[in-house]
């Protein structure tokens, strides 16, 4: 984050630097770029058929070129003697961090020409995605609170793309910066975030949402939280025996529920709780094990939640919905 006492632009200009300088030194070493590129390119939904992963062979160069870009940027210099000429050396900063960001979305003729007929379809996409993904990527490893905050509003956001008629890309939840949704939340908020995350519908986001809370709980760690992987699924059969669904009906839905334990330690009694994706009714909150609660708080008696039982918020179908609710299911 940028220092106090620097310019906005500055701060934006030196954290758009950092996340091409981070996302670029992921292939600075050889033995790297094979299985980065593999992992890189299922998450913009680009296809790396086997045997030989050819498009992570043929995007050798590209990568190479990705490392070459983080290193030239991470030189840039922002320390201006003469304050006059501040104002122009950041422009001038400015564009070439967005040429430098260009040049990472454009493959080389190398790449272009080992890809051969999927080629065009790769060119199509990949200035769009990759540009989000960087983005994407850098807001939420390294701004925890702002990334867990744009999660949770729909302006990150991993949105489904369908793979078309092209042989070269698979169908894929993509990463999404969506600058325009910044100014939706500003004037509708509530109708903005429902209706980017899909909420009340098969198609809700739920991998947004239970990350976007995961990182904000992320930031109790010193409290000793400790969350459980990133990636995980809430079965289809899971879901199927709190909401009244068969497991063939949740299993043929294009989204899958996303989950993310949390182990919370005394004096709560050492509880853990799984985020889970609930398709139409939102997020829930699942305890696996008994909460020792004991007492109460003034003259309220705290009820001891059953473990097992999902507390699902509810958002209502977007955007003319009905007020949010919390229900225990089943």
């Amino acid at each position: 984050m940028a220092d106090a006492g620097k310019s906005t632009l500055q701060s934006i200009l030196e954290n758009l630097r950092d996340a091409a300088v981070g996302f670029g030194e992921r292939f600075a070493n050889p033995a790297n770029i094979q299985p980065e590129l593999t992992k890189l390119l299922a998450d913009l939904g680009i296809d790396d058929p086997l045997p030989g992963r050819a498009v992570s062979n043929a995007m050798r160069d590209a990568a190479t070129a990705w490392a070459t870009i983080a290193n030239q940027l991470k030189g840039l210099n922002f320390n201006f003697l003469d304050p006059a000429s501040a104002v122009q050396g950041l422009v001038t900063i400015g564009r070439t961090i967005q040429q430098q960001l260009e040049a990472m979305g454009r493959l080389p003729a190398s790449t272009a020409a080992a890809l051969g007929a999927g080629a065009a379809d790769i060119a199509r996409v990949l200035p769009e995605r990759l540009l989000h993904y960087i983005v994407f990527e850098f807001v939420t490893k390294s701004h925890r609170k702002i990334g867990g905050a744009f999660l949770l509003l729909g302006i990150l956001r991993r949105e489904f793309k369908p793979r078309g008629a092209s042989l070269a890309l698979i169908d894929a939840n993509i990463r999404v910066f969506d600058v325009g949704q910044m100014i939706k939340v500003v004037t509708h908020p509530r109708e903005a975030i429902l209706e980017a995350l899909k909420w009340g519908s098969d198609d809700f986001d739920s991998q947004t949402v239970v990350d976007g809370v995961s990182l904000l709980f992320g930031l109790l760690a010193d409290a000793g939280i400790v969350l459980g992987p990133e990636v995980d699924a809430f079965t289809a059969a899971e879901e199927a025996a709190f909401v009244g669904r068969s497991a063939a009906e949740l299993g043929a839905l294009r989204q899958v529920s996303a989950r993310r334990t949390l182990q919370a330690p005394s004096p709560l009694g050492n509880v853990t709780i799984s985020l889970v994706g609930l398709h139409r009714d939102g997020l829930g909150l699942m305890v696996t094990n008994p909460v020792n609660l004991s007492g109460g708080v003034g003259s309220l008696n705290l009820p001891k939640p059953p473990p097992g039982a999902i507390f699902a918020v509810s958002a209502g179908v977007p955007p003319a919905s009905a007020d949010p609710r919390v229900r225990l299911l089943p």
